[in-house]
């Protein structure tokens, strides 16, 4: 007291005089109470906010004070000030530094965003405290921006605090009824900590304040189909398709026209119950309403039909859909994939061409390359464009490798896979008479019969690997003609080089596409093929660290992690693949979206995609 009095101007002797008082103050009951003696929630919040305004007239008095003897007051210097009284143990009066200091100087149209810079770069110095300071005076400052609230309630997830979370959520919620963002963050936070009923309850709540809101009822949905309450879902999604009919269409032709997503997990529930009907009837309904924009719609349709073995009935929705979406790679690649497996492969090739000079066409025409029909609203395989998802199958059909990763089917097909790499390399041949059951290469390639080769009247046929690797080395080199920045496509490139090229290729494609995380992947497979482990690891993390939403990366590291790590390196690549939640990926989403295995957590997920994707023993 006698230092300020001396020295006024001073502002360290009035931070010491607010960490000195908040030292001395009695601990917040929170801490004191025992089990026997249990304080409520308002006393705690009753104790805690004595605490901190004690110690917040401190630092305004200093405010005040320093501004009375014309000292001005530097928002940046106070901060830094906030952050060093975080660092030593003073949260009270870095909060009280915070709220005083915070808007000094910032012009109002500036302050939403000087205080998210702001709370950006203290979370990036390791100062949480200091942040969350930030983001309550912006959010009491602004209480209707939710991109504030947002962040307020990513950095109380961020830090571990559920109770923090769930207390700032149902004030955003409050102050921001119409954000639905919000309403589905409380509800996900709470049905992740296992809180299915309060989960229930917050969505209860949302549907009163956003009644037509498609994602709150998608989210509804599910929560019931996670939880395995098949008729809930069903009875969600029935409400929502009525509330969709009532709604007005758009007539721009939006992606995100009404009732689009609300069809497409209707046939998923009905898949899941085992209703093959019904799901042709909803899926044929969507159509009717949604069949120029969804092309997730006819592809669930060709995958229904292929599935009940209506191949004919299959291709015709194969075809329709490329007629009505021909910008879509995966509809082509499906088709293709259709005719490979019974056995047309001329025709398989012959509609990988016709839709990579469709997509060739469309670019031309429009200017820009499209990254899958409405995959940028879901997230996914947004990272490659249509042209190059086309060259890659095409490649690797060429080859006999997996071009088409259907969850349906593709596990299937794997395991005919294995089996026939298992008798080539028992040095069986495989008989190309029967037209039920067509011979393959590695995967969808025809067999070559060899001369004069028969058994019991019945000619027999080796796989010509040469043949096959030479037919895809010509594509490969076309496809980078077309896309000579494609990590996709050099990645490919760079993981069928025979072992004279692999040093150069991988050369040519750091030097194209340095930063692609695919080509790090590609790159660090080699080192394990080399058997350079710490090389490889190092370079599998700099690929999920470049792009973690790639499953297949996760997927490679986990696999490499299995064959050459110990325990404790295989749980942390575990533990960060659960934090990224990946959601892109041949074979992720392929196992992902299998329907045998659609309940499985990310865990599982993982582990089917480590035995799925190929390791560094392959090649």
């Amino acid at each position: 007291k006698k230092a300020r009095e001396t020295f006024p101007a001073e502002p360290q002797i009035w931070i010491a005089a607010a960490e000195l008082e908040e030292a001395h103050l009695e601990p917040p009951l929170s801490e004191v109470a025992t089990e026997g003696t249990e304080a409520s929630g308002a006393d705690i919040l009753a104790s805690s906010m004595e605490r901190s305004n004690i110690v917040r007239k401190i630092i305004e008095r200093a405010i005040k004070s320093l501004r009375n003897k014309g000292v001005s007051v530097d928002r940046e210097y106070w901060l830094r000030e906030a952050e060093t009284a975080e660092k030593a143990g003073s949260p009270l009066t870095c909060r009280a530094i915070v709220f005083a200091t915070a808007g000094a100087g910032v012009d109002e149209l500036d302050r939403k965003r000087t205080w998210k810079a702001d709370a950006a770069e203290a979370l990036a110095r390791g100062s949480v405290e200091t942040a969350r300071s930030i983001y309550e005076v912006a959010v009491e400052t602004f209480p209707g921006k939710k991109s504030l609230w947002v962040l307020y309630a990513k950095l109380e997830g961020d830090s571990g605090n559920d109770l923090k979370m769930d207390a700032v959520l149902k004030r955003a919620v409050k102050r921001c009824p119409r954000a639905v963002v919000l309403w589905l963050m409380a509800a996900k936070e709470l049905w992740r900590r296992g809180d299915v009923s309060g989960a229930r309850a917050v969505l209860e709540e949302s549907f009163a304040a956003n009644p037509d809101s498609e994602d709150i009822w998608l989210a509804a949905f599910k929560l019931e189909f996670e939880s395995r309450q098949i008729e809930r879902a069903r009875a969600l999604l029935l409400k929502a398709r009525e509330k969709a009919a009532e709604s007005s269409t758009t007539s721009s032709g939006s992606l995100k026209s009404a009732g689009e997503r609300v069809y497409l997990k209707s046939a998923v529930v009905e898949r899941e119950a085992g209703d093959v009907h019904a799901e042709r009837a909803l899926i044929t309904e969507g159509l009717e309403r949604h069949g120029n924009v969804s092309w997730k719609l006819w592809l669930m349709l060709g995958q229904l039909e292929r599935r009940v073995g209506a191949f004919d009935a299959a291709r015709d929705a194969y075809a329709k859909g490329t007629r009505r979406l021909p910008e879509c790679a995966f509809l082509w690649i499906e088709l293709a994939a259709l005719e490979t497996s019974l056995g047309n492969h001329h025709k398989a090739r012959a509609v990988l061409e016709q839709a990579r000079l469709r997509q060739t066409a469309f670019v031309t025409e429009s200017g820009t390359e499209t990254r899958g029909v409405s995959a940028e609203r879901n997230g996914e395989n947004t990272d490659i464009s249509a042209k190059e998802r086309l060259w890659l199958a095409s490649i690797r059909r060429e080859r006999g490798d997996a071009f088409c990763f259907s969850a349906p089917f593709f596990c299937d097909e794997l395991g005919r896979l294995k089996a026939l790499a298992n008798s080539n390399s028992a040095g069986v041949v495989v008989s190309v008479s029967s037209t039920k059951a067509p011979s393959f290469g590695r995967f969808g390639d025809e067999t070559v019969p060899s001369q004069g080769d028969t058994v019991n009247g019945t000619q027999k046929s080796t796989f010509d690997r040469d043949a096959c690797l030479s037919a895809s080395d010509a594509l490969a080199a076309l496809a980078l003609r077309e896309c000579p920045d494609s990590g996709a496509l050099w990645a490919e490139r760079v993981l069928s080089a025979s072992r004279p090229q692999r040093k150069s290729r991988s050369v040519d494609a750091l030097k194209r596409c340095g930063d692609d995380a695919k080509v790090v992947a590609a790159v660090a497979r080699l080192f394990w093929l080399d058997r350079k482990l710490d090389k490889a690891r190092a370079w599998f993390h700099r690929a999920t660290t470049l792009d973690s939403s790639d499953g297949d990366l996760w997927g490679s590291f986990y696999a490499f992690e299995k064959r050459h790590g110990d325990e404790k390196n295989r749980e942390d690549v575990k533990m960060k693949c659960v934090a990224a939640a990946p959601r892109r990926g041949d074979f992720w989403c392929a196992a992902r979206k299998d329907p045998k295995r659609w309940h499985d957590p990310i865990e599982s997920v993982l582990e089917r995609v480590a035995e799925l994707v190929p390791g560094g023993e392959d090649r």
